[in-house]
């Protein structure tokens, strides 16, 4: 292998790990914002129970449609957030999988 071949193949390498790094780097921002978006939901349907003045509410009660829908946009935007985390897991683990089934390189 000339030094010409051992560079583009050690550039070829590198770009795979910034490839690898920059899925990484998707899914930890996709962890903190699920983080962030459960919270904003749990504060939100606290809120939604103190306006109500009840510290619980049964499922099929009026109580609970009216948490839900106060509720509605903060739960739509965890669900997004969830589906997010998911794909950015599983392009993570493919992108993973690529490299380690790629032959080596001298």
């Amino acid at each position: 292998m000339s030094d010409i071949e051992k560079a583009l193949a050690a550039i070829d390498g590198f770009q795979s790990e910034l490839r690898l790094a920059d899925f990484a780097r998707k899914y930890a921002n996709a962890e903190i914002d699920l983080r962030r978006e459960k919270a904003a939901y749990t504060e939100a349907y606290r809120d939604a129970l103190r306006a109500l003045g009840v510290t619980d509410v049964k499922a099929g009660t009026s109580e609970h449609e009216k948490v839900i829908e106060a509720t509605k946009g903060e739960y739509a935007a965890r669900e997004a957030a969830r589906r997010r985390l998911y794909k950015a897991k599983h392009k993570l683990i493919s992108e993973f999988a690529k490299e380690q089934s790629c032959p080596i390189r001298d």
